[in-house]
């Protein structure tokens, strides 16, 4: 006995629907797949770009071991380093600069920073300001009536702390100091430094250094030449580049005879996009 022509077409409406809820079904379980891996490729990626980051630092140091056939100059030239890896990475370049060629933010005198200020845009009233906050800041302001007077500042400005009369332990610890901005820190960070060893050398400053050297006229101690022996610090970046994008690592990096041995990384960070 045949079925009612309304109940056959009705069971053809369920066979269909569930034909396209499993046709559906198996399209999403593909395409979830297909994320997974898409997703486990891209991390892969970065895992290998942040990598060879990272190796191109060591070889970057290593190249500074001095009398070594390889060993390199501190003169800030880009170079192209290859560093062992699975493929996913382009090339790697690298940055070394000497970070004797900055103004140390812990030592610097007010008229230098000053006059540094000035030379990345702060105006002249607000760069005095700024460099009399950063000496208080950095000395000791010692105890009672004169750590509060150094302190008055910050309060009636709302702020809930004062200066520590400490050296800074970081260049972004210097947007805590009043009068500081954002932009103007960003405009100072590459031209400062906490690591020196023997001062300024005004030969190794960049442009803007040396047209605040030039502006405060300071005197400077003169500088221990560099010698096979000496230690160095230097600022290296490493950025890796590939298919996936690119990651940049730089460290702050002191070569040369050393109890910890012949290299030590003083600072380890990724710099902001």
């Amino acid at each position: 006995m045949s079925k009612p022509p309304a109940i056959a077409g009705f069971a053809l409406i369920i066979v269909l629907w569930t034909v396209v809820l499993l046709t559906l079904l198996v399209t999403q379980i593909e395409q979830a797949g297909q994320s997974e891996s898409q997703l486990a490729l891209n991390l892969r990626r970065a895992a290998a770009l942040q990598a060879e980051a990272d190796g191109a630092i060591a070889i970057g140091a290593f190249h500074l071991i001095p009398g070594t056939p390889s060993a390199w100059t501190v003169d800030g030239q880009v170079r192209d380093v290859r560093v062992a890896g699975d493929g996913f990475t382009n090339s790697v370049v690298l940055r070394i600069e000497d970070e004797a060629g900055k103004v140390d933010l812990n030592t610097a005198p007010a008229p230098l920073l000053q006059a540094l200020l000035t030379t990345v845009g702060a105006d002249p009233t607000s760069a005095a300001k700024i460099a009399a906050a950063i000496s208080s800041w950095r000395f000791p302001a010692g105890q009672g009536a004169a750590a509060a007077a150094a302190a008055a500042p910050y309060k009636a400005a709302g702020l809930d702390y004062g200066p520590p009369s400490a050296p800074f332990q970081s260049i972004a610890e210097l947007g805590l100091v009043l009068g500081m901005t954002p932009s103007l820190l960003a405009a100072l960070a590459p031209h400062l430094t906490l690591f020196q060893e023997g001062g300024l050398n005004p030969a190794l400053a960049d442009p803007v250094v040396k047209r605040a050297l030039a502006a405060a006229d300071v005197f400077l101690p003169n500088r221990v030449p560099q010698t096979g022996g000496a230690l160095q610090v230097v600022l290296i970046t490493a950025t890796a580049l590939g298919s996936g994008g690119s990651f940049t690592r730089q460290a702050i990096v002191r070569v040369g005879p050393q109890k910890s041995g012949w290299m030590q990384i003083l600072t380890w960070t990724r710099p902001a996009s």
